[in-house]
C-alpha cells in the first residue's frame, strides 16, 4: 500500500513504549499499532500519538480512555478464562479421580489481562469443590519462569493432577518441567492457541 513499516518492541515495559511512542511522533508516523504495555500505563503514550495527528490502533489490551484511539482491538479475556477452565475441569474429572489439587501459572501481575485470566479461572474453579489449588506463582508470561516455577511446584506439591496457565507460553514451560520430573497424566491448560502449543498438544 506504499507504507514504510517499522516494527519495534517495548517488552512490556512502559517507559521504553514511551520512547518508542516519542520516536514515531518524531519520524511523522501517520498510523500507528499498539500492542500496549498495560492499560493504565498506556494511555497518557496513546494521548500523545493522538494529538499528533497519528491514527492509534490497540490490539489485546484496552485502555480506559475514550476517544483517544481509532479502534480497540481486543480478546474477551474472561470468556476466554472460563472456557480455558471449563475444559481444564472437566479433563481433571475424566482422569477419574474424586479430588484434584492444581497450580497456577499467572502472567504478569501488573498486567491486566492476566489480572481478568485469573478472576475468570476461579470464577469457574472455585465453585467445584472436588478442586483445590495448592500452589499460585507469578511467571510472568516467561516460558523459561514457567519452567523453574513449576519445578518449585512439583517439589512442594508432587500429587497435584493439574497446571492452568494464563498463557500458553507458561504452559510450554510447565510441560517442559513435569516432563523433565518424568511425570505423567498431569494435565496442563494454557491460553491463546499459539502455534507452539498447538504442536504441544497434538505431540
Amino acid at each position: 500500500l506504499g507504507y514504510r513499516v517499522r516494527v519495534d518492541a517495548h517488552d512490556d515495559d512502559a517507559y521504553r513504549q514511551d520512547n518508542l511512542v516519542d520516536a514515531a511522533i518524531a519520524s511523522d508516523a501517520k498510523i500507528l499499532i499498539l500492542d500496549n504495555a498495560g492499560t493504565d500505563a498506556s494511555i497518557s503514550a496513546v494521548r500523545r500519538a493522538a494529538r499528533a495527528g497519528i491514527a492509534v490502533f490497540l490490539i489485546d489490551r484496552q485502555i480506559d480512555a475514550q476517544g483517544l484511539a481509532k479502534a480497540q482491538i481486543v480478546s474477551d479475556n474472561d470468556q476466554g478464562a472460563r472456557l480455558v477452565a471449563t475444559e481444564f475441569a472437566r479433563t481433571l474429572h475424566a482422569n477419574g479421580a474424586s479430588h484434584n489439587d492444581y497450580a497456577e501459572l499467572l502472567g504478569r501481575e501488573s498486567d491486566t489481562n492476566a489480572q481478568v485470566r485469573t478472576k475468570g479461572f476461579h470464577a469457574v474453579l472455585d465453585k467445584d469443590p472436588s478442586l483445590t489449588l495448592v500452589a499460585a506463582q507469578s511467571a510472568n508470561w516467561s516460558q523459561v519462569e514457567a519452567f523453574s516455577k513449576t519445578e518449585i511446584i512439583l517439589q512442594a506439591h508432587a500429587e497435584i493432577r493439574g497446571i492452568i496457565a494464563g498463557n500458553d507460553t507458561m504452559a510450554l514451560g510447565a510441560a517442559a518441567a513435569v516432563k523433565s520430573a518424568g511425570l505423567k497424566n498431569i494435565v496442563i491448560v494454557g491460553f491463546d492457541g499459539s502455534p507452539d502449543a498447538i504442536a504441544a498438544i497434538e505431540s
